[in-house]
């Protein structure tokens, strides 16, 4: 679960919690030479996407633990709206910002 940038009321208190861990996408390019870093990096904030997300990773209220296992409505995953999942919302954006620059994803897709 995903709460894209800016900082909400909720994620202010969040921010104190260890149920809540903030990952930013410059984390991607740990190990890259500089000048790959910097391309992903510029090809990335240029799609406008946060640069960071703050993901809900303890104590899950939901089904099997996972708040949005069941939900009915999937096309909400990356919506902008309320909790999303990373991928759903951005990750075509992640994954373009590599290739643009012709860099290998630190990830398999």
């Amino acid at each position: 679960m995903l709460q894209p940038e800016p900082l909400r009321a909720g994620q202010c208190r969040a921010s104190n919690s260890q149920a809540w861990f903030t990952v930013h996408v410059e984390e991607l390019t740990t190990g890259l030479p500089e000048a790959d870093a910097e391309c992903v990096l510029d090809a990335y904030a240029a799609t406008g996407a946060p640069m960071s997300f703050t993901i809900h990773v303890k104590g899950a209220n939901g089904q099997d633990g996972v708040v949005a296992g069941n939900n009915p409505h999937e096309d909400k995953a990356g919506d902008g709206q309320g909790i999303d999942e990373i991928f759903a919302a951005h990750g075509a954006d992640i994954v373009s910002s590599f290739e643009t620059c012709g860099v290998d994803l630190p990830f398999p897709v």
